[in-house]
């Protein structure tokens, strides 16, 4: 008896929602797609009647397929791989109709018909939609380019006197949607790389197309250009001014998801500038996190990530805003996936009665944190280490200190926080040991320590987590 469970129909099938199930069995029933019996019978069988798929076998669908006759799983599997097939059709029809080529394609299949004014008429109409498009994307280049060669084979048929300008136009509109396309993923090939910490050499070719400037290009490919010039001299914050300025004046002929990416890699230059300590790019950082709030972009699919809610949080308590923050945390609880809910937000509003001044409070809402990541256990152990400073209990943070240090020893996941979290440990560990000495010590000698402990938090390059609430630590003790 062979089990279905791992059969590749029947996993492709569950992906489908009920209303695509019903409507693939309907495509499977047109004799326009299909004229194969077999698997009319095997699809109607499959997806009506509510059966179990986990229950079911090839001697049950050889039964369905083959009435009174032996089982044959050979020819089961053969019906299976033939659905398999008109699955991939039903696909292929899904993507067509979700794309904006079905005109395209139609004028394309006439003019090999030799419809000569369906394709004219139908030249006209494409171009006059395009002109007045909205949204003027990666997309709408290429629909240009499809739209110009189209014409330029019509003529080429029928008037080849206009041929050599109209092939011009192909040209130009083909290398603006190749500009664009090649600009936008080399703007995300390098950005992927600088959030691995490698650095690359810019290519000749790259200089070469920051240097094409042309006054008559897309809004698209200047954007994308002074993008790539952000991501490529980020000393230059000229740069990431220019580019914002750009993408807000033509915010209205952007499509949604180019607005998405240029708002990611401006989210990642002053992500990058605060890891350099250039705390200014807090406020730059959640003012443009407020603009997607603003305009909807924060979420994707009606969904916000459990990375942007932190960061959201985060960004707001480090600029003492705790009652918007825990206005976003509240109007925003609902939007976060069901199975992390609850304990992304117990996190975050932790986060806020933390940095609030509440630790007693903030240590407990801690410990309701699940440890459903080594994300959430790292950063909860982290703010509770904070707690109990404030709260001067010394040996609880000593403790602590080392049941964090053997944990990240152990978390091979959190390589890209291990250092600066490790960081935040020793240089915790130092300034408790100072604080436990201070009666010792005498003033003169503490504040000389204090002093040197600041020296090194200052000098180091890399990044130290709640780098700024060491310092703050050591300021306050230099008061006393």
């Amino acid at each position: 008896m062979s089990n279905l469970n791992s059969s590749k129909l029947l996993r492709n099938l569950r992906k489908l929602s009920g209303r695509e199930q019903n409507r693939f069995l309907a495509y499977v029933e047109s004799p326009f797609f299909n004229s194969h019996p077999g698997t009319c019978v095997l699809a109607r069988f499959l997806l009506t009647g509510g059966r179990d798929w986990d229950k079911l076998d090839k001697q049950q669908l050889s039964k369905a397929l083959f009435p009174g006759q032996p089982v044959n799983e050979t020819a089961v599997s053969n019906v299976m791989s033939y659905l398999m097939k008109l699955l991939e059709g039903f696909l292929a029809q899904l993507g067509l109709e979700a794309s904006d080529q079905t005109d395209i394609l139609m004028l394309q299949a006439a003019h090999q018909r030799q419809m000569t004014r369906l394709v004219s008429l139908g030249l006209k109409k494409v171009r006059k939609a395009e002109a007045e498009a909205k949204k003027q994307g990666s997309d709408h280049l290429m629909r240009a380019y499809q739209i110009d060669l189209l014409h330029h084979d019509t003529l080429r048929q029928e008037e080849r006197h206009l041929a050599d300008s109209s092939m011009q136009r192909v040209l130009n509109s083909l290398d603006n949607w190749y500009q664009a396309v090649q600009l936008e993923k080399n703007c995300e090939l390098l950005a992927m790389k600088g959030q691995r910490g490698r650095k690359s050499e810019t290519s000749a070719y790259l200089l070469n197309q920051i240097q094409r400037h042309s006054p008559q290009e897309p809004p698209l490919i200047s954007i994308y250009r002074q993008c790539l010039l952000t991501i490529i001299q980020p000393e230059e914050p000229k740069h990431y001014y220019a580019l914002k300025e750009l993408m807000n004046a033509h915010r209205h002929s952007l499509p949604d998801e180019d607005q998405v990416e240029i708002l990611r890699h401006l989210l990642n230059f002053c992500a990058n500038k605060i890891n350099q300590n250039e705390l200014a790019y807090r406020q730059e950082m959640l003012d443009l996190y407020k603009q997607t709030i603003a305009n909807g972009m924060i979420l994707q699919d009606g969904i916000i990530y459990q990375i942007t809610y932190s960061n959201v949080v985060s960004l707001a308590c480090s600029l003492g805003n705790f009652d918007w923050a825990i206005d976003f945390i509240e109007s925003y609880r609902k939007h976060l996936l069901k199975e992390a809910r609850q304990n992304a937000y117990r996190f975050n509003l932790a986060k806020v009665i933390l940095f609030k001044g509440n630790y007693s409070e903030a240590i407990t809402m801690l410990g309701n944190v699940k440890f459903t990541n080594s994300f959430y256990q790292m950063r909860s152990r982290l703010y509770q280490i904070i707690a109990w400073y404030e709260l001067g209990e010394f040996m609880v943070v000593d403790s602590s200190i080392e049941n964090l240090r053997l944990y990240l020893i152990r978390a091979r996941e959190m390589a890209k926080f291990k250092k600066s979290a490790n960081l935040f440990l020793r240089l915790t560990k130092s300034l408790v040991s100072v604080r436990k000495q201070r009666e010792g010590l005498g003033k003169n000698a503490y504040f000389q320590q204090l002093r040197e402990l600041q020296k090194k938090i200052e000098d180091t390059k890399g990044v130290i987590t709640e780098r700024e609430w060491l310092l703050k630590k050591i300021k306050e003790g230099l008061r006393d």
